[in-house]
């Protein structure tokens, strides 16, 4: 063996060792990760070994260093091990799994384009509905809570559009996982697994539904009141929303998956 190849039995059994110490269960220790306990299991079995993206939050966990990890041992300060053997055992840990993506940078100005496209129509309606209620006070959409919907639908189909990840990091095609976490982004759905079967189908759809909902809900919104009352508007604005970012999420992950 390779004297910087890492020890799959090694690394699992400090893993255990270090759980246990720490008083966590295998179940609770997942949590943590945002892993299933399975995953866990095959890691301290040395059938697996984790993603780099988990082995910074693992080590913070466990209160080891991503060094000690793939040594497979707590080391001493004194030890004393040379940047190049470091610089080996790293480059190792990313040859794990495929690096996690950074936003897909093509076609990103386009994207940008249409998504502000969008808002700009948007505020176009507003300020048309706001004359038009000068003149004939009918609708109260400017009380401000329509307002608050097209704002929270601005940012999600910004991140969507703009800042979402194209693919997913490796782990998520290896393990079952549900929750999706990106920077201050936090997305769970029972029954949905994510994964790079799915995820671009999903993208796709949340991106087309969430700039649909942010061009419609002026308009739709401020009829509805119109016709059926406040309390109609209401409703019908938050199935837009919950609609525009939940939906394709979950029909097209479940179909895709």
């Amino acid at each position: 063996m390779n004297d910087f190849e890492i020890d799959k039995a090694r690394f699992g059994q400090f893993l255990a060792e270090e759980r246990k110490r720490k008083g966590f269960t295998q179940k609770e220790l997942a949590g943590r990760l945002f892993v299933s306990d399975k995953a866990v299991s095959k890691w301290e079995r040395g059938l697996s070994l984790p993603d780099v993206s988990l082995l910074i939050p693992l080590g913070k966990e466990l209160g080891v260093t991503v060094t000690e990890l793939l040594e497979g041992r707590r080391l001493e300060t004194s030890s004393g091990m040379g940047m190049e053997k470091v610089e080996h055992l790293v480059k190792q840990a990313l040859s794990l799994s495929a690096e996690t993506p950074e936003p897909e940078r093509r076609g990103w100005g386009k994207r940008l384009a249409l998504w502000v496209s969008c808002v700009l129509i948007a505020l176009g309606e507003y300020g048309i509905l706001l004359a038009i209620d000068r003149r004939f006070p009918l609708a109260h959409f400017h009380q401000g809570s329509s307002l608050i919907m097209e704002l929270l639908l601005a940012i999600f189909s910004a991140w969507f559009w703009l800042g979402a990840k194209e693919r997913l990091p490796a782990y998520y095609d290896e393990y079952p996982i549900s929750f999706y976490s990106d920077g201050i982004f936090r997305l769970s759905l029972a029954g949905i697994r994510f994964n790079n079967r799915n995820w671009p189908h999903i993208l796709r759809g949340v991106r087309v539904s969430t700039l649909a909902a942010l061009v419609a809900v002026p308009a739709v919104y401020t009829l509805v009141e119109l016709l059926l009352g406040a309390q109609a508007g209401h409703l019908v604005m938050l199935a837009l929303f919950l609609g525009g970012l939940f939906a394709p999420v979950y029909y097209l992950g479940r179909k895709y998956q």
